[in-house]
């Protein structure tokens, strides 16, 4: 009893403190859910009074640091009044002090080291030191006061949605200016709850789905599968889950018309899941039959994440590699002995599919295997003493990074294989000191630190054929750009990219919430980056975008991935033969596959 009063007296105390520093003489009654900017912010210079504060809310349970984890909370100083002073572009001596002081910290449960009890003027306050050092576009944002924002909310799920709202500060600290196609060109402005422990990868079944529509009636139908993935094993070497096959159902409820908020969350609950502890039972129209059929799927951590796909495909000119990155590709072991294929058959052209390449959402800027693939496939000549990538980034950002990232060269060696302690396979390190990781990840796949390196193939092609969606995205698209600044020839087949020459590096986890800004441009060897509205094929019928050579060919979720008369594929095919694209690809009766 003692010691909830002693809790109750402190919090008390905070409040009232909190009040009479924003300048309320007494508590007002609740005004809207989400605070609207009073006046024009962005005309003062000096500070203003903030708008009156609305009831503070009843106290929450009892935390004291002796009854949790030290991890979870902690007791510091409050700030004084002066650290919650704005003037209009310029930061508080406080700003790094506002880090981990939260209205609600037990929300955040053990991902909040160091958390302490603070004010909503605490978290916004850290949200404008955050963008003002690392947003890429902070010389064209408004410096907004904070104060002009602030609101309490009686929980954290209403607190999070004042922090979050379109109307939020922080969506409002963002560059206005329009792109010449209309669109933003403020970039991401992502914010999630975040009251799960860090992770690089999520829970999943290894599908990526093709969203017609989220709404009901709702059509997902099944892009890609994975491979070593949940959906891809369960016919061992035969996916039962088929690219195009829809979904219909999961766990007996109908996924294409039912709806309601209860719905929508265990739909999402069920397709994103946290963890690997439920089997989800999935209903399909099967792609090729039209009939239903039954899956049972247990998530896995990572499902199929890091899967190349390689072949060989011989034709009457001339023997074709075929290499598939799937979402993303962080182990270079099966492209490095794919190579040594290639070269064995002598391979005269190479074709790598990038439609679903999307592997910024792992959060990682090392982009150890993209250089090494491409050296491997263009050579010496043509990236000795060049770079893959340079990075540009507000300076703050910057020093988050190891120098030797500012620019990543084309590597052309990789430290030795090294054996796996836990199933003893080969494994594969980086070249480069700074990454110190692997062809793959280190931790992932627990590899020992090796202890010489080798030069790689490379069969040294002066022409690259690329597969391309609207889901070609982040590294996908710095392959294209890496390939044009070093004079190699790009045939594009495909959709036109995403355009996505911002990236999102910084990534704040703060009081429960994580937020994610643009941070990061990255240019080729020319100091090119440059590519908003993505990459084309010569006949897409679109005014914006970088044009390649190549044939605009819409994705085909008829057939798998690698087949020769998958539309794309073929057509990249036919496109080698006589430089022509096929208005409805078929297959080509020079063509024959060899697995």
């Amino acid at each position: 009893m003692l010691k909830f009063a002693r809790n109750f007296t402190m919090w008390t105390v905070l409040t009232s403190s909190l009040l009479l520093m924003v300048g309320c003489d007494k508590p007002q009654k609740n005004h809207s859910k989400v605070s609207k900017p009073i006046g024009n912010s962005s005309t003062h210079s000096t500070p203003m009074s903030p708008p009156p504060s609305p009831t503070p809310p009843s106290p929450p349970p009892p935390v004291s640091c002796a009854d949790q984890n030290s991890r979870i909370c902690t007791v510091r100083k409050a700030l004084p009044y002066s650290a919650y002073h704005w003037v209009k572009d310029k930061d508080s001596q406080y700003k790094d002090e506002f880090y981990l002081r939260c209205v609600y910290p037990e929300e955040t449960g053990p991902t909040g080291y160091g958390l302490s009890y603070g004010s909503v003027l605490d978290e916004l306050f850290q949200v404008r030191s955050f963008i003002r050092e690392y947003y890429i576009f902070n010389d064209e944002v408004v410096d907004l006061d904070p104060r002009l924002y602030y609101e309490l909310s009686s929980n954290f799920d209403e607190h999070f949605e004042n922090m979050t709202d379109k109307d939020s500060f922080f969506q409002k600290m963002r560059s206005k200016a329009k792109l010449a196609n209309g669109s933003p060109k403020h970039g991401l402005f992502e914010v999630r709850k975040e009251k799960v422990p860090f992770r690089h990868f999520e829970y999943g079944y290894g599908i990526i789905w093709e969203k017609l529509s989220e709404d009901p009636p709702r059509n997902y139908i099944v892009k890609s599968v994975l491979g070593n993935s949940p959906a891809w094993e369960l016919g061992n070497e035969t996916p039962k889950v088929n690219r195009g096959d829809k979904l219909t159902k999961i766990n007996d409820l109908d996924f294409v018309l039912s709806d309601g908020d209860d719905v929508n969350k265990k739909i999402k609950k069920w397709l994103e899941p946290d963890d690997n502890s439920e089997v989800t039972k999935f209903e399909f129209i099967d792609r090729d039959t039209k009939t239903a059929k039954t899956v049972f799927l247990k998530p896995e951590y990572a499902a199929g994440y890091d899967f190349q796909f390689t072949k060989l495909i011989k034709t009457n000119s001339g023997s074709v590699g075929y290499i598939s990155l799937g979402r993303a590709f962080n182990s270079f072991y099966s492209v490095y002995e794919a190579i040594k294929e290639f070269k064995k058959n002598a391979v005269k052209d190479v074709i790598i599919d990038i439609r679903y390449y999307n592997k910024e959402e792992n959060g990682s800027d090392t982009h150890r295997t993209e250089p090494m693939l491409l050296y491997s496939v263009v050579g010496k000549e043509n990236t000795d003493g060049k770079q893959f990538r340079n990075r540009i980034s507000r300076e703050a950002a910057v020093a988050r990074w190891y120098e030797a990232k500012k620019s990543i060269p084309f590597y052309s060696k990789c430290l030795a294989k090294t054996i796996n302690a836990r199933n003893k396979k080969q494994c594969w390190q980086s070249a480069d000191r700074f990454y110190g990781f692997s062809c793959g990840f280190l931790w992932l796949y627990r590899c020992r630190y090796p202890t010489y390196d080798f030069e790689l193939e490379s069969l040294n092609l002066s022409k690259v054929y690329l597969l391309t969606s609207k889901d070609t995205c982040h590294v996908g698209e710095l392959i294209i750009n890496a390939l044009l600044g070093i004079d190699v020839e790009v045939v594009q087949i495909g959709e036109q990219t995403c355009g996505s020459s911002y990236l999102a590096y910084s990534k704040q986890k703060n009081c429960g919430i994580k937020y994610e800004i643009y941070d990061t441009k990255f240019t080729n060897n020319k100091n090119e980056g440059d590519y908003q509205y993505g990459f084309k094929p010569k006949n897409t019928k679109s005014d914006f975008g970088i044009e390649l050579p190549g044939c605009y060919v819409k994705d085909d979720l008829t057939k798998e991935l690698g087949n020769i008369e998958e539309n794309v594929l073929a057509a990249a095919l036919q496109y080698r033969k006589d430089g022509t694209c096929p208005n409805v690809p078929s297959e080509s009766s020079e063509i024959k596959q060899v697995n």
